[in-house]
Formats: C-alpha cells, sequence, structure tokens
C-alpha cells in the first residue's frame, strides 16, 4: 500500500515464528520503533503479545526498551499493582527499575473512591545496594 512505513521491529514482533536473534537485531537496530504505532494504531508491544510472543522471547525486551508501553496502550492504572508483581517476580532488576524510573506513580496507592492514585506526601526513595 502506498504511503505505509516499513517498521522493522513491528514485522518481526508480529511474525510467528520469527527467530529470536533477527527480532533482538531489529530492536537494536531501531529501538525508537517501539513507540511508535504502526497504521492500525498498535505498538510494538501489542503485536508481540497477539502473536504470541512469550516473556522470555521478547516481550521481555520490548518492556526493556520502552518502559513507557504501560501507560501508552491504556492500561487501567488499577492494574499497576499486579504488574508490578509479576515484573518482580519475572523479569530482570533492569527491567523493573526502567518501569520504577519511566512511571514513578506505579508505586503510589490507589483510591477506590476517586479512582485516582493517591499523591504520596513525601518522596519515596528507592535504593539500591
Amino acid at each position: 500500500r502506498m504511503g505505509k512505513k516499513f517498521r522493522m521491529v513491528h514485522a518481526c514482533v508480529a511474525m510467528q515464528g520469527c527467530p529470536y536473534n533477527l527480532m533482538q537485531f531489529a530492536l537494536k537496530c531501531h529501538p525508537e520503533q517501539l513507540q511508535e504505532s504502526d497504521e492500525e494504531g498498535n505498538l510494538a508491544f501489542q503485536l508481540a503479545i497477539r502473536s504470541g510472543k512469550i516473556w522470555k522471547h521478547g516481550v521481555e525486551t520490548i518492556l526493556e526498551g520502552y518502559p513507557a508501553v504501560i501507560v501508552s496502550i491504556g492500561l487501567d492504572e488499577r492494574f499497576y499493582p499486579i504488574v508490578l508483581s509479576f515484573l518482580g517476580r519475572k523479569s530482570s532488576l533492569s527491567v523493573l527499575f526502567g518501569v520504577l524510573r519511566e512511571i514513578p506513580c506505579i508505586i503510589e496507592p490507589f483510591d477506590d473512591e476517586t479512582n485516582k492514585r493517591k499523591r504520596a506526601d513525601t518522596i519515596v526513595k528507592i535504593g539500591l545496594v
């Protein structure tokens, strides 16, 4: 189709059976594409999930390269604790730290009455030893 921009990352993550090394190469060469949507409005993260990519073979790498995808896909903030718990159990420390750095509100408590995050009165400092 005329005017369609080819995105190597999107093509690799959307393809079932794409060799993991090829996907890694695409992500290394074009990390900016993680933040781009295709013509249908899909981010690479969404395409990877739909194509059946698993955590250790693509999804974690995408999240590491673009931690803010959690916000970009419009995930309801009430699911943030579940996401954080999963990341704490399944991901590398660099992925978890990247998400905390990009989305600091993920650790703020949620107020069910107002459907908003409660803002902390103090700054929470996380130290890594």
